[in-house]
């Protein structure tokens, strides 16, 4: 049966040397999109007009079909019909159902002619219009999806990662909102009374504190301030103190730690302006997600990017979620090379 292919959803191409095959979609119009580290190589995206490339130096797969001397390739195509496509072709893995930020399709891994591998997706239920893969709705929402994919995710997606120094004030903490920006004077908190009264609904404090950190900048009088006038959280700096009462009323901070002594209120200081804070540049307006695993800010024009590269990582790990519980491993899935782990039986690991 000769195949129907309805529409190219990508091409990703294992290439040998990964500079050469950029600049020959460069000569031919293509823009790079993202570069990266990925897996056991190194991965670029490159769109060519509607065309998304995927360039690997690695297979994306682990399997014992010898690669063509052009690479190994691997075609995703969408299908009205997937049953019907896949008659005559060896299964690899599916069909089966999966969703996530791009709807709910049937999918199906097929192995073809020349190392060749194809992947027919059938779409059953379109995206959800809040996360669409292509054109995420970042408005109103925009806390909710980057609260979604978390941190981890997000400095995956291209995040800046703030030290670990500034953890949550308690367990389960998180935020994410917009920053309101704050620099104090050593040992005094009068910007961040000032900010609280001032800022916008929905932001979160990021508060920079050059010197003398250990003293309580914040505590229970000023979170009941905050969230009366709806400041979305605090990422500061320095130390904080009164944290079994801000757990109770359920604010969130991420702090360097606790400290007894008070901050004096005498200024100087400044808000709105740019500051660093866990050694991260952030200015009034980025965005700043934090949870259990760590802290992440993000520039505001970098948001769609970002934004866009976590939904697809969201929907890549589901696929990986549905495959593992189908019985691949993680050696197979992630293309991992075991030789160098001792004491592993030759031909146990697959």
């Amino acid at each position: 049966m000769a195949m129907t292919v309805t529409g190219v959803a990508n091409l990703a191409v294992k290439v040998a040397d990964l500079d050469s095959a950029i600049a020959f979609y460069e000569r031919a119009g293509a823009s790079v999109r993202d570069r990266q580290h990925w897996r056991n190589g190194e991965r670029v995206d490159v769109r060519l007009g509607v065309l998304d490339l995927t360039l690997f130096t690695k297979a994306i797969y682990e399997d014992s079909v010898e690669l063509p001397r052009e690479g190994f390739l691997h075609v995703a195509t969408f299908t009205d019909d997937l049953d019907a496509e896949i008659i005559g072709h060896d299964v690899i893995w599916g069909p089966e159902v999966v969703s996530g930020a791009f709807g709910t399709r049937r999918i199906v891994f097929v192995e073809a002619p020349g190392g060749m591998r194809l992947e027919f997706m059938e779409q059953l239920e379109p995206p959800p219009a809040d996360v669409d893969r292509a054109a995420p709705d970042i408005g109103d929402t925009a806390e909710d999806v980057l609260g979604r994919l978390g941190s981890a995710t997000l400095a995956e997606a291209g995040a800046r990662v703030l030290d670990r120094r500034i953890v949550g004030a308690w367990p389960g903490a998180a935020l994410a909102g917009r920053c309101a920006t704050v620099h104090c004077a050593p040992g005094d908190n009068l910007a961040v009374h000032a900010a609280v009264a001032s800022a916008p609904a929905g932001s979160v404090l990021a508060v920079a504190v050059d010197q003398q950190r250990e003293h309580g900048f914040w505590g229970e009088v000023l979170t009941v301030a905050a969230q009366t006038r709806g400041v979305a959280g605090l990422v500061i700096d320095a130390c904080v103190r009164d944290t079994r009462s801000v757990r109770a009323r359920g604010f969130p901070i991420f702090a360097t730690g606790t400290a007894l002594p008070g901050a004096t209120k005498e200024g100087p200081g400044s808000v709105g302006c740019a500051v660093t804070v866990g050694d991260q540049p952030i200015e009034t307006g980025d965005w700043i997600i934090g949870d259990d695993d760590g802290l992440v800010v993000i520039a505001d024009g970098d948001l769609h990017a970002v934004l866009a590269r976590g939904l697809e990582r969201e929907a890549a790990e589901r696929v990986l979620f549905a495959q593992l519980q189908a019985g691949a491993t993680t050696v197979q899935l992630l293309g991992l090379d075991v030789d160098p782990i001792e004491g592993v039986p030759s031909g146990a690991v697959r």
